[in-house]
């Protein structure tokens, strides 16, 4: 799960086209970050979904740190129109939980992202 952070604040202060256009630089950047046969879908207004066949803890840490890096660089060639999207994940180990569980603790995840980044701004 990615959450774009700032899209209402972008949205209300730069007006929707900025917005449409932080949503399609966050989608083009989770997007660079997995294989071709990941799905990634955005899923709701600021947040993105990513499946992952055949994932493993390996592979979404290093997924994450992937995000994180291409968020890094995409900011310092765009300083004038940064981005900052929160990550969490979960994995699906057991067949008997369902899928709709895993969403809940991948959202969960992201949300502790995105409340710890909250917490070192002070």
């Amino acid at each position: 799960m990615c959450d774009v952070d700032g899209l209402k604040q972008t949205n209300d202060t730069l007006g929707h086209k900025q917005g449409d256009h932080l949503l399609q630089v966050v989608a083009w950047v989770i997007k660079s970050c997995f294989r071709e046969e990941d799905i990634v879908a955005r899923v709701g207004g600021d947040e993105f979904a990513v499946i992952v066949p055949r994932g493993n803890s390996k592979r979404m840490e290093n997924a994450t740190s992937l995000i994180r890096k291409a968020i890094n660089d995409y900011n310092c060639e765009n300083q004038d129109f940064p981005i900052n999207v929160s990550v969490g994940y979960a994995l699906r180990t057991d067949f008997n939980v369902s899928m709709a569980e895993v969403y809940r603790n991948a959202d969960n995840n992201m949300y502790q992202d995105k409340l710890s980044k909250k917490d070192h701004r002070g």
